[in-house]
Order: C-alpha cells, then structure tokens, then sequence
C-alpha cells in the first residue's frame, strides 16, 4: 500500500460548491489474477461493433464507493475503484483519473485505489467520474477506454440520525397519465414526407446509427435533415461524409454562434434550423426536430401521434413560489410541429429566457409562442426519465437489456418508442463545458449498451413490453416550484383504486 498526501486543492466555487478538501491519496497496489474484461469495454465504431484501436486490451473501470444515489454522511467522502485489465498486450499509457463536480481531483496509474476528500459539507450534490483514459494538463482526458460515474449527496449527521429513526413507506399515486400509441401509417394521407431534422454537432457514428433506426421504424416517409454543429472542421467533415453516406441533406450552422454555453446554442441552433430552412422550404409540412442521441426502438408515426394537434413535446413548466406565475415551453429534443395553419410561427424560438421572474433552459423563449398562440392544441410527449433505481422505473428495461444495464448510464424512453442516450455532447464532463462538442467518446461501455440496445430493436431480438411508468415532475401541470408535486405515476388497477385511470 502506497500513500501520498496531496497538499489542499484550490476547487473551484462554481462546480464544488461548499465541498473542500485535504485530499489523502491511498492507493492500493494489487496484482490482476483473471482476466476479466467487462461486457462493453471496447471502442464503439460506426457499425455498431467495438474493438481496439490500438491492438491493445483497453481494459475496464468501476467505481465501488460511493454508489449511485447514496446519501453521505459530512465529513469526509471516499471514492474508491477496481480497474481490471489484461497480464499481457497492455496499453502502459493509461492512468485513471478521478473528476468530481467536473474538477479532476486525482490522477494515477491503472490500478486499484480510493481517494478520501476530508471537510466535505453538508448540503452538496457530487457527480462522481473515473475514467481509464490518459490525462494532460494541456489536452485534458483522452483515449477514454472505460469510464464509470455515480452520483450523490452529502447530507448532515443529524439527517443520518432522522432517517435511521423514520421508516417511510410510499403510497403510490391512484392515477397516471396512459400512453396512446402512435403506431399506424396512413392517417394523413398527403401529408408525407415527414421531415426529420436532426441535430448533430461530435459523433458520426450516431448520425449512422439514428438513420438506420428511423429507416427501421418510422411509418411515414420522410426526409432526413442533419443539422451540423461541429466546432472542429475535421468533425464537421466526418459528420458531412456520414450525412452523405445515408443520403441525408446536411446543413453547417452558421460559424459566429457562441458555444460557451450549451443551452444557449442549442436554442440558437434549433431556431435557426426552424426559422431559416424549415420556414422557409417546408412551410407546410409536418417536422420532426429529433436530438442527435435520440433512437427509434419501436414502430412510430410522426403523422399518427401529431393528429388532432398542432404541436408535440415534453412539457417544461417552472413556477414562480410566490407569484404562481407559470412558465411553460416544451424540450427540444423531441418536438413534432405541424406547420400547416400554425400561428406565430415568427414565435418558435428556442433560447433561452426569463419571464415574470422565473428562468427556463433551452426553449424557454417558446412561453411567449404559447402565450400568443391560445388556440394550439398541444400533445404531451411522455417519458420515463433517467432510469435508474433512484427512480423505481428500471422494470421498464426488458430483462436482456438490464441484465446488461449500469445505473451510471441513465438512459430515457420517450413514448416506448425512443432511446435517448442523453448527453452525448459531453456538455456534462468536466468544467465550465470544457469538453463541450468533443468528439471524444467518454463512456464507452454506455455508447455500446445503446448501440446493442438499438441494433437489438432493429432486428427483432429485443423489444419493450407495454409499460405505463410515466414521469410527471416538471410537466405544466406539476411544475417545478409547485408547493404540491405528483412526481412518479404508475399504472393500477382501477378496479383495486379509486379513480384509476387505467384503459
């Protein structure tokens, strides 16, 4: 056993919080007798498979405290990890680096340790990454192998106290919100082709992937438009050649929009894509704006789901505490609009904004769309969340898919007919979105759990039963900053409940 002590690290205020640290570096030395690589440890390429890219065993990572979810108590925090590789053929550069709340807090060869950060605070929620990868102080992590994250909070010694006291036991709601399937061709006649815009700006390999998966299962016809936001003009040129490779149209965002901040330039992209092409050549179509990371694993029809409607998406509803004003917009990564007729049209912005005192994400702009436009009928795109067991949904997986499943991959269903990987720009690594748009593939195991997943679908080996988990926080109705949230509904018995809603 190896120790060092590190001297106090500087952290910064704006991603730590109120954590400061000693940090004491115990690093455990032990020596690998089975070679056991993990499932999904390799490279994924744009065919869906996964090898080395040096010849190389490219190994795996796995953080064994804290776990995902756990509540720590204040004082100190230990994050220990099981690095597991090959006796021969091994990639001697790679180190394992330790990044909480986007701060890399440690760095070391490839093998087993933990380090315990000292005066850690009550009050602090950490997003925990280990990487077995290389790391630079100039060029920051690269040549991810592995990856593995957890996420949790650091709570008071007198809370530990009360929920050791308090046994709680929660009643789960009597009504949900069903699902409608939208999985009939046909129901627009004439209104075909649908165009799908999608929207893609560090990794061809899911431009290939989404397409395959739209051919396989939307209903409809339609056009595929890669919207190309990549800063890199060897990224850009990658995503280009795979554009043209599935016979997309491919469109380059303007090169003057500001990438500082992820939510703002998404918003910016997204309104451009809608105001300057959409507008303009498909005025009175329906449109499918579709995120990058988003795939169809289960037959769909924009046409079908947007019937009746002007508009669909994920509801967006923020409520001011004392006023109870509401602020309401819809996401943008799975937004159906149906051009035909729609008024305000100059109103669809996506950046953005605050109104009556209460700040949105991205597409909040689109309150002022909604509040002009009383007439619309909107349609509620409906999704599971993050699964994980936090959430109690992870029965939604069927049983191949979370035999395989880590809780750190907190993937979504929409509409049991979309996987969305979520965060696949890396906006979330690091600080200040330093990895923002880097083609760098931080989670290799997740990218081929999805690719598996994906792939899987499309060939009639995998397939999602009929769940009814439906997650309702956030939505216009229980929104964020409500005094009374529903949070989670689940399908019951209407005859078992009062006033179920089962169909």
């Amino acid at each position: 056993m190896v120790e060092v002590l590190v001297s106090r690290k500087k952290l910064r205020r704006e991603t730590m919080g109120l954590l400061r640290a000693n940090v004491l570096i115990t690093i455990l030395v032990m020596t690998m007798t089975i070679v056991e690589l993990m499932a999904f440890g390799g490279k994924v390429h744009a065919n869906g498979h996964h090898a080395s890219d040096t010849g190389k065993i490219r190994g795996s990572i796995e953080i064994l405290r804290p776990r995902q979810g756990d509540l720590v108590e204040e004082g100190s925090l230990i994050v220990e990890w099981r690095v597991r590789r090959a006796e021969e053929n091994v990639d001697e550069t790679q180190q394992v680096v330790i990044m909480v709340n986007g701060l890399v807090v440690h760095v070391s060869p490839a093998e087993n340790g933990l380090v315990s950060m000292q005066e850690v605070r009550a009050g602090v929620y950490l997003h925990v990454h280990a990487f077995l990868a290389r790391y630079e102080e100039e060029e920051g992590i690269t040549n991810v192998a592995s990856a593995s994250s957890v996420e949790c909070k650091i709570i008071s010694k007198e809370r530990v106290k009360q929920d050791s006291q308090v046994q709680v036991e929660r009643e789960p709601p009597y009504e949900y919100t069903p699902y409608v399937p939208a999985n009939r061709s046909g129901e627009q006649p004439g209104r075909e082709p649908v165009i799908i815009f999608t929207f893609h700006c560090n990794r061809p390999d899911l431009v290939l992937l989404q397409h395959r998966a739209l051919s396989n299962f939307i209903l409809d016809k339609f056009k595929m438009i890669v919207i190309n936001d990549a800063q890199s003009e060897d990224t850009r040129s990658s995503i280009a050649n795979a554009s043209i490779q599935v016979g997309a149209d491919h469109f380059l965002t303007p090169d003057y929009f500001d990438h500082s901040d992820p939510s703002y330039v998404v918003g910016k992209v997204v309104t451009w894509a809608v105001q300057e092409i959409a507008l303009a050549r498909y005025n009175d179509s329906v449109i499918f704006l579709l995120e990058g990371d988003l795939f169809p694993i289960a037959k769909f029809s924009p046409l079908h789901f947007i019937k009746g409607y002007n508009i669909a998406g994920t509801q967006q509803g923020r409520r001011h505490a004392k006023t109870g004003f509401l602020l309401r917009y819809l996401w943008v990564g799975f937004l159906v609009v149906d051009l035909r007729g729609l008024p305000n049209k100059h109103l669809l912005n996506m950046v953005p904004t605050v109104v009556g005192d209460v700040g949105g994400d991205t597409a909040s702009s689109l309150h002022h769309f909604f509040d002009a436009s009383p007439e619309i009928k909107v349609r509620r795109v409906l999704h599971t969340s993050h699964i994980h067991d936090e959430s109690k949904n992870k029965d939604v997986l069927p049983k191949e898919a979370l035999d395989k499943y880590q809780d750190s991959f907190r993937i979504e269903i929409y509409e049991r007919s979309f996987l969305h990987y979520g965060s696949a720009s890396n906006w979330k690594i690091g600080r200040s979105f330093e990895y923002f748009n880097s083609a760098e593939d931080f989670l290799p195991s997740k990218t081929s759990f999805v690719f598996w997943f994906v792939d899987s679908a499309i060939n009639g080996s995998l397939k999602l039963d009929d769940f009814d988990f439906v997650f309702e926080h956030g939505t216009w109705e229980n929104a964020i900053g409500s005094t009374f949230i529903l949070g989670l509904f689940r399908s019951v018995s209407p005859v078992s409940k009062p006033g179920g809603g089962g169909r």
